[in-house]
């Protein structure tokens, strides 16, 4: 008998779906958040896997910055439940969990001093030796690029030089999962562009799930291979997407798409381009099949994007989320 990867959740019920390889780390049920009257979240079921990176989608008010904080412990749900790394979060324990989830807010608070100091202070509160927390403080400005301001006062850092500084403080934390709300919403373009590229790399390097709430298109389409969408602090639409190697071949407006891997259903057939996007290092390409159902394909590294002469062929990786 093949194994339930969604743990006995029908599949539209699932994100990034825990396995053997991929174990769950959190899991909510009938999980809502009410103030008063007002409910401004309300999930039904999510699985959110280990060390998988996701995006969360949707107006601002529809209940990301919401979910983050339950996600990182700062606020308790009202009612439903929460389990995190199979363990049931309960209000004697979410304190303690706090160390296992860091929310990194969209506007960073430095504290007084140093950039170095602020590297350093969630080591120090760790209990780290002065040596070892003072190179691993300047290991973390490196991974982030900005050994150069260690010595710099951290409340005058730039937009995006506070983002990046946020980051590192909050990686010293040695958390498992890092929460990012609207990361790149305060930064300019050239800083804007470094931070992605410094997500990108913690999502490839770090052993971490990487949670971020974004209306930044490009950080969806280089990021969120998996992610959920809330309105009005509802759950309305949850994708996942794979890596596939595959071919595209086009034909006017008509594209012919064929792909496959093990365990996901061939996606053959002719689908009629409904749009084209195209960032910095990826297209966006969104396709609807005979029976009115959407499929969204990113085109990553290399690919070739010429609609107008009829061609569309890829030379690298094509990554199909299905929605």
């Amino acid at each position: 008998m093949t194994a339930d990867p969604t743990n006995g959740l029908s599949p539209d019920l699932a994100i990034g779906p825990a396995t053997d390889s991929t174990p769950e780390l959190y899991r909510l049920e009938g999980l809502a958040k009410t103030y008063g009257e007002r409910t401004v979240l309300d999930a039904d079921r999510l699985i959110l896997a280990q060390g998988a990176t996701y995006c969360l989608l949707g107006h601002n008010g529809g209940g990301k910055t919401t979910l983050l904080k339950i996600l990182a412990f700062l606020e308790a749900p009202s009612q439903g439940k929460m389990y995190f790394k199979g363990q049931l979060v309960t209000p004697k324990n979410l304190v303690a969990n706090r160390a296992q989830a860091v929310w990194a807010p969209q506007f960073p608070v430095m504290f007084t001093g140093s950039l170095l100091y602020n590297a350093e202070y969630p080591l120090k509160v760790k209990g780290v030796s002065p040596a070892q927390k003072r190179r691993r403080a300047y290991e973390l400005l490196d991974l982030v690029g900005l050994t150069h301001l260690a010595q710099a006062p951290a409340p005058r850092l730039s937009g995006g030089e506070a983002q990046r500084a946020s980051l590192a403080r909050a990686l010293a934390t040695g958390a498992e999962a890092l929460l990012l709300d609207e990361p790149s919403a305060n930064v300019d373009a050239k800083a804007r562009e470094g931070l992605i590229k410094l997500l990108e790399n913690l999502a490839k390097d770090q052993r971490l799930t990487l949670i971020v709430a974004t209306h930044d298109q490009e950080i969806e389409d280089r990021l969120g291979e998996r992610s959920v969408r809330l309105e009005r602090g509802q759950i309305l639409e949850k994708s996942e997407g794979r890596a596939l190697g595959g071919t595209l071949s086009a034909n006017g407006h008509e594209i012919l798409l064929a792909v496959a891997a093990p365990g996901l259903e061939p996606l053959n057939g002719s689908f009629r381009v409904l749009a084209l996007a195209e960032g910095q290092n990826c297209a966006r390409l969104t396709l609807i099949d005979g029976e009115r159902r959407k499929i969204t394909v990113k085109l990553k590294d290399e690919a070739s994007l010429s609609l107008a002469r009829g061609e569309l062929t890829l030379s690298k990786s094509l990554t199909v989320r299905r929605g």
